[in-house]
């Protein structure tokens, strides 16, 4: 029996290391890792991602050919909805919690994000960096 994927999504700060040239980010897309993960983003990282990478010399196509967008009119669930309205009187942003509740069908959120990173655990969202993933990943190896 095959293992199965992991569903991993990643945040647009991820995505824009990769188009930097970051070496750990971009072994998140070597043959080992990709073949035991599929990696996803919403529409609302892509937005992000296409903004913030105007004007950036990397080559887009180079880092969206590994991922799979998410269907936008996938509906949040109750109960994800209900923690997103328990979460957004802190200080975070809107888009920061579109990214929490899409990830929440995922297994893991790669981000650099500190308020991510933090707030994952509270709404069932397992967030790492993408050196720490990549760590443990190899280690199950």
């Amino acid at each position: 029996m095959a293992n199965k994927r992991l569903k991993v999504f990643l945040d647009t700060n991820v995505l824009l290391a990769a188009l930097q040239g970051n070496k750990t980010v971009n072994a998140l897309f070597k043959p080992g890792p990709e073949s035991a993960v599929s990696y996803v983003i919403d529409p609302v990282v892509l937005q992000e991602f296409l903004l913030a990478a105007q004007g950036t010399s990397g080559d887009l196509s180079d880092v969206i050919k590994h991922v799979h967008i998410l269907d936008a009119e996938a509906p949040l669930s109750p109960e994800t909805l209900a923690e997103i309205r328990a979460i957004r009187n802190r200080l975070v942003h809107a888009n920061e919690l579109l990214i929490l509740g899409a990830a929440r069908n995922c297994d893991i959120l790669l981000t650099y994000d500190q308020d991510l990173l933090s707030l994952g655990d509270e709404v069932g969202v397992t967030a790492k960096t993408p050196e720490g993933f990549l760590s443990e990943l190899g280690d199950k190896s």
